[in-house]
């Protein structure tokens, strides 16, 4: 029996039903050629059930005869090759072949694809009499080494499973590790994951290579600044944990290497010290702001990692400029979080004397702080939960600790012995069953799942009940039919903002230099979603009083050059006081532009009263 039959049978053990289609996408064939293959299985005895609109599957699910005989799958088979590749340097195939129960045809196939791959890097596979030989010079079979380690962490995660497929040698990854962030600790250096990572990985292929070529154990180089500290007593540890060496060249590389990516601690050197204190003062300044917190010492220590680089670009002129996708992602699924980076950046810059404005530059820090902020944390709602649970203390504070656990930040409990003094603002909840009142929900003594079911319900219905009404007063608060429109004409946005502006202007919504503060935000990133909306505002949230000013354009105009036209503005003047309310207008609007269907409503509405109308169905 062939591979492909046998990598057949594995995706039929899967116990779901599976069409020919299906299977003929995940083995790279036609569905005809399935067909065949289900031919030839039932020929050798595996017993399969058929459906004319399901498909096939296994009919016995521990036919162990066929799924024990293959191994792995085409990418694993082909990687495992290329790695005895690079350890031994040739191999005989038609044995490689037999060992993992596939034709040499196969295996051959497989060389001709590593080829494709190999020649990137100037390298290839010769074969001669069934024995297939690397052609790579010492420099290449490095970078193909450290390739493979990085595709393998990339797609597969990284574990030290991995590590020791491609080394031979004996060695303690956790042990390794923990020697090396010991000794950049003791020498204030700092380095990011990707770039700890990127070192290890260089060190492991450094180590390999020399313990093939049986190079001599060489002395460590002479120490003189932190990086050449780190690499010589790394030396030395080696040689007397495992034996293992490293070549002066492969030190000095090492060295060079920590040189360009290891930061020197801020806790310990007065230039990086003095951006922290910077750095903390911004952030104090967005947890009033946006009601954030943003003091975890874990977060400010990475964030401060890649500042200090930001700056480092800034002083050099050299900063990111190129466009990544993850811009567009951001600003459009997570306008607040963006809006957070850019009032960031902004401040840094004003602090530092530094033009660091890049939409690039701006995304980046973006995904520091969407990696730490929780969404719950901004425009966070929490719903205070009163249980009522006559008899022991003990019990009742066991039941309350419970749901805190179960449901963290979007819960206060407070715990009570009887209803005569309960908190009855939000939910609810009651152990005995004598106590029941129109809108308690009763829960065992032991919170089991089924409670926990419930409770789960009832808090989604109360939380979306409390965000429909504040967007509801938000609503009837900051939009206005004398500051709606719809328009054909749009000369530019700088035109646009200051005729809109100054109309509000007028009317004392705000002053002078709050557009102003629009049109510097508009210059540091366009605020154009790239889905239809662009949001013009201000960093500084300090309008007289909030309005949303909305302009339709159902033509579409040019809101930003290369950009996808733009058909609905909202020109956003929020006062301090609404900035959390302006939060669940802004979720709203996120759920609707990234539904084309519920957009194309809201942009097609051709009065007021037909938006305020639309709006309000589409949220429900």
């Amino acid at each position: 029996m062939n591979d492909r039959l046998r990598m057949l049978v594995i995706q039929l053990s899967n116990e779901k039903w599976q069409t020919a289609q299906q299977l003929a996408q995940q083995l790279e064939v036609t569905p005809r050629t399935i067909r065949s293959y289900i031919a030839k299985l039932k020929e050798n005895g595996v017993l399969l059930q058929a459906s004319h609109t399901k498909g096939y599957r296994l009919q016995n699910q521990t036919d162990s005869q066929f799924l024990n005989e293959v191994s792995i799958g085409p990418e694993a088979r082909r990687r495992e090759f290329l790695v005895a590749l690079l350890h031994h340097g040739s191999i005989d195939y038609y044995h490689f072949a037999l060992e993992h129960h596939v034709e040499d045809t196969t295996v051959a196939k497989d060389i001709s694809l590593l080829n494709r791959k190999l020649s990137s890097y100037t390298a290839k596979i010769a074969v001669k009499d069934y024995v297939a030989a690397l052609e790579a010079n010492e420099e290449q079979v490095r970078q193909i080494l450290l390739d493979q380690l990085y595709q393998e962490s990339a797609t597969a995660g990284f574990n030290v499973q991995a590590l020791r497929h491609y080394f031979h040698f004996k060695f303690n990854y956790d042990e390794l590790t923990q020697f090396i962030r010991q000794q950049l600790k003791q020498n204030d250096l700092v380095l990011n994951d990707y770039n700890f990572t990127n070192f290890v990985f260089h060190l492991l292929v450094a180590i390999d290579r020399n313990q093939k070529l049986g190079k001599t154990i060489q002395p460590e180089m002479q120490a003189s600044n932190q990086s050449q500290k780190v690499i010589s007593v790394l030396v030395v540890w080696l040689r007397k944990s495992y034996g293992l060496s490293l070549l002066i060249e492969d030190q000095r590389y090492l060295t060079l290497l920590l040189d360009n990516t290891a930061q020197i601690s801020w806790k310990n050197h007065e230039s990086i010290r003095k951006l922290a204190i910077m750095v903390n003062e911004i952030l104090q300044e967005i947890n009033l702001r946006y009601e954030l917190n943003l003091n975890d010492e874990h977060f400010v220590d990475r964030l401060l990692l890649h500042v200090a680089n930001l700056v480092n670009r800034g002083h050099c002129s050299q900063l990111l400029q190129h466009q990544i996708p993850l811009v567009h992602h951001i600003k459009q699924t997570y306008p607040l979080i963006y809006d957070v980076a850019v009032f960031f950046v902004s401040q840094l810059a004003k602090k530092m004397g530094l033009a660091l404005e890049s939409d690039t530059e701006i995304a980046l820090i973006a995904i520091h702080f969407g990696l730490y902020i929780e969404d719950s944390l901004i425009n966070s709602d929490t719903l205070t939960i009163s249980l009522i649970s006559p008899g022991y203390q003990e019990l009742r504070q066991k039941i309350a600790n419970k749901i805190s656990a179960s449901y963290g930040k979007r819960v206060v409990v407070k715990t009570y012995s009887d209803d005569q003094r309960v908190d009855k603002s939000g939910l609810v909840l009651t152990t005995d069953p004598t106590i029941q009142r129109p809108g308690y929900l009763l829960v065992s003594n032991f919170f089991n799942s089924r409670d926990r079911a419930n409770v789960t319900d009832k808090i989604d219905h109360y939380l979306q009940k409390k965000s429909d009404l504040r967007f509801e007063y938000f609503l009837s608060k900051c939009l206005s039919e004398e500051h709606f429109q719809i328009s054909r004409s749009f000369a530019d946005k700088k035109s646009f903002i200051e005729q809109r502006g100054n109309d509000l202007l007028k009317t004392g919504y705000i002053e002078a230099d709050f557009l102003g503060d629009v049109l510097k935000r508009e210059s540091m990133s366009s605020t154009n979603m790239l889905n239809g909306v662009a949001i013009p505002h201000s960093l500084q949230i300090g309008a007289n009083r909030s309005i949303i000013d909305i302009t339709i354009f159902p033509s579409g105009v040019v809101w930003d050059q290369n950009a996808a036209p733009v058909e609905i503005v909202v020109l956003s003047c929020i006062k301090a006081s609404d900035q959390a309310i302006f939060g669940d207008f802004m979720d709203h609007l996120v759920k609707i532009t990234s539904n084309s269907k519920l957009f194309n409503r809201l942009k097609e509405s051709r009065s007021f009263n037909d938006f305020l109308h639309e709006l309000r169905t589409i949220s429900k």
